[in-house]
């Protein structure tokens, strides 16, 4: 067996039959799926049994609901493929991704392999290209598919990448050195740590730079856009707590500090902004403040913040309430307002000086212009001239021809 896919399903009656029908719409033999159904109260696996009678390959394990990472671990431990691949189940890959991925790791004999997607917004049937890895190893002198890396050569795929599992394919004997992955039950955002927890462990990387697989940015339904107001929000900090831990154990804290620092900032400051009840924002914003504050650590990177990312820690930082934070953000933002506002008064003050000076100037060009009519009228030449003109036009008017 080549490549093990594992899709933890849940409650995805509206996307699966397409997810599976890109899966088994593959360009490549030697292939199991193993989808971990878990605890779904729809129709999803009634969907897997039906696709489990047409195709051999497909394997069905049903559990209790215990959220993506104990899905993902029981599969795991169900595939017999050279190297895994883990899907979400309202995704899908294009015909030749399973194809183009073997080729990768296959020829690199890496542990990893980092693969570019599309972002899908299926309501408008739009994609884009991500392009997150061409970016990230622009100016090389090598093609990007020859490029084989551990995490400290290239920096960018550690933190602050894209850290889902369904960009990268693993070979099997590399997770299979370890029985500690960060893989916990029904954790928010626990891809980032597992992510960083691989890149970190892997001895070789390897790119393929092509656009395989379609996120779907649109799905209301997904864990991303089910956290708002949540209790679940909270879990961002043991998730950077866990990622620094990871990297601070593989002694590479100063490499990576200024960008786990920001990482923190962004991610909790993303979280921070779906309260919406004062209460338990308050409660997150208090949090915030004694989790940024208690890892001396990163106290170095703070020099490190980009202006944006300053203003981003400063609202944690600079108030003792997040309401006294956000009265502030209203009032920085009134002042902004009417910095523009004044700005805009100036630009259209100074527009119309400049109008005035225009129209002086063309009023003055005229005046010249005239005063220049009259005095050439006023001329001995241009009387003579309008003499001879008159003696010879008056026999043409006279005849109706053209002398001339």
């Amino acid at each position: 067996m080549k490549i093990s896919l594992v899709i933890p399903v849940y409650n995805s009656e509206k996307y699966l039959c397409e997810c599976l029908d890109s899966v088994f719409r593959q360009d490549f033999d030697g292939f199991e799926v193993i989808c971990v159904n878990d605890g779904s109260t729809d129709s999803s696996l009634e969907i897997l049994h039906e696709y489990a009678l047409k195709n051999k390959n497909l394997k069905v394990l049903s559990q209790e609901n215990a959220g993506e990472g104990p899905s993902r671990k029981r599969g795991l431990q169900n595939t017999a493929g050279k190297y895994v691949y883990f899907m979400d189940n309202d995704d899908c890959m294009e015909s030749c991704a399973l194809q183009k991925m073997y080729e990768n790791i296959e020829r690199n004999a890496s542990d990893i392999a980092l693969v570019d997607f599309y972002l899908w917004d299926h309501v408008k049937n739009e994609k884009k290209e991500h392009n997150y890895i061409a970016n990230a190893v622009k100016g090389r002198d090598l093609a990007v598919e020859d490029i084989v890396f551990r995490h400290y050569e290239i920096p960018k795929f550690v933190v602050g990448a894209v850290y889902a599992p369904w960009t990268k394919i693993f070979s099997k004997s590399f997770l299979d050195k370890y029985d500690d992955w960060y893989l916990p039950d029904k954790i928010y955002s626990s891809d980032c740590p597992w992510h960083v927890q691989s890149v970190l462990r892997a001895e070789k990387i390897s790119l393929c730079p092509h656009f395989l697989i379609s996120y779907r940015v649109s799905n209301p339904d997904s864990i991303t856009n089910q956290t708002a107001n949540t209790e679940r929000l909270f879990d961002i900090f043991e998730i950077c707590a866990k990622e620094f831990q990871f990297i601070d154990e593989s002694g590479f804290t100063e490499l990576y500090a200024a960008d786990i620092l920001q990482h923190q900032i962004w991610a909790l400051y993303a979280n921070y902004r779906k309260f919406q009840d004062a209460g338990i924002k308050e409660k997150f914003y208090q949090r915030a403040k004694y989790f940024l504050t208690s890892n001396r650590k990163l106290d170095g990177a703070v020099k490190t913040l980009t202006p944006p990312e300053k203003d981003v820690f400063s609202i944690f930082m600079g108030y003792d309430t997040s309401k006294e934070s956000e009265l502030a953000g209203e009032l920085q933002e009134m002042r902004k307002r009417f910095e523009e506002l004044v700005s805009r008064l100036n630009d259209e003050r100074s527009q119309k000086e400049i109008f005035i000076k225009e129209n002086t100037l063309l009023k003055s060009e005229i005046e010249n212009l005239g005063n220049s009519v009259e005095i050439l009228r006023n001329s001995w030449s241009y009387r003579i001239g309008r003499t001879i003109t008159k003696t010879i036009a008056a026999p043409a008017r006279l005849f109706g021809k053209n002398l001339w």
